[in-house]
């Protein structure tokens, strides 16, 4: 209960680290941080949300993901985080109907639930069932949004339950838009729209929904805009995913991709390149559609140049 409290306090605040909470709160980051943001919102009361149930399933959402190296409940913790932050900015948050921000503030625990910790491109060469199932696009975010609409829909968990099934539907279908969106397959065509934009009109059900789907992704690829010390600890979970994929290519006889490869000049290189290819471009852009967002959008854009010139004195 006093962690819960604690991160209710800081859950808007980009300086609480999720790595850190793990340790304080016994393994559930996740648990604590996912029931600390819808309280601090005020939506568990101001839907009727069921408080046992809430936590029945972060804890089963929780316990869903694998002990990855980077694609783990405290990634999830931390998704979750920064959702809540870059959301409560300015509070345009409260420019949402209920039902669209509950969705939102739900992707971030469920985004990656159930990730195996490799890419989907080694699912195909594999063809794992997985594959069959969602085809060749978003393959393991089909299988995230899937797994998590399945245990939202279990007796005891079932938050949505007492809702106008008119409400029910629309946080489910807004969970998968969201939760869809996070696949790297998206981030070109979304970050295009954006660029595209002018100020986003918020009465628009269709500018909502942008804006909600772009501040999520952001929020996945938020640890690259964190401090130095908790951003190079991120990078080298993510390197430490991407080698243990490629020694078990290596001892399958397929080929690793380049960045799966154990070199850790090209691998943290890669790092820093990620920063200005797939980073810096959505948070410039989001600063530009939406002047309650810009301030800490131009906060992260800046820790972000402090990043990526860190680790070109380091020689990378």
């Amino acid at each position: 209960l006093f962690v819960c409290l604690f991160v209710c306090l800081f859950a808007f605040l980009l300086v609480l680290c999720a790595r850190s909470l793990q340790e304080v709160s016994g393994g559930k980051a996740l648990v604590c941080m996912a029931q600390a943001v819808l309280n601090r919102f005020g939506l568990v009361e101001k839907m009727g949300i069921d408080p046992a149930k809430l936590k029945r399933l972060f804890e089963a959402i929780s316990a869903g993901y694998n002990n990855c190296l980077y694609h783990n409940n405290v990634h999830a913790a931390d998704v979750t985080h920064a959702s809540s932050c870059l959301i409560a900015t300015e509070s345009v948050w409260k420019e949402f109907p209920e039902e669209e921000l509950l969705a939102y503030l739900l992707s971030g625990p469920m985004h990656d639930v159930g990730h195996p910790g490799v890419t989907a491109s080694f699912l195909q060469s594999q063809e794992h069932p997985l594959c069959e199932k969602y085809g060749k696009s978003a393959i393991l975010e089909k299988f995230h949004v899937d797994f998590s609409l399945h245990l939202m829909g279990q007796k005891g968990m079932d938050i949505l339950s007492h809702l106008p099934q008119e409400k029910q539907d629309r946080v489910k279908e807004l969970i998968r838009t969201i939760i869809l969106i996070t696949d790297m397959g998206a981030h070109d065509d979304l970050t295009e729209s954006m660029r595209t934009r002018g100020m986003l009109d918020l009465r628009e059900k269709s500018e909502r929904e942008l804006f909600l789907k772009t501040l999520l992704h952001l929020s996945d690829l938020s640890n690259l805009a964190k401090k130095w010390p908790t951003h190079i600890k991120w990078s080298h979970a993510i390197l430490a995913e991407f080698y243990s994929q490629g020694d078990m290519q290596t001892y399958l006889k397929i080929p690793p991709p380049p960045f799966c490869e154990r070199n850790f000049k090209s691998g943290r290189t890669a790092q820093k390149n990620f920063i200005t290819r797939f980073v810096i471009p959505p948070f410039e852009h989001v600063a530009k559609v939406n002047d309650k967002i810009k301030p800490l959008a131009e906060q992260c854009l800046s820790q972000l140049q402090a990043n990526y010139e860190r680790w070109q004195a380091l020689g990378y």
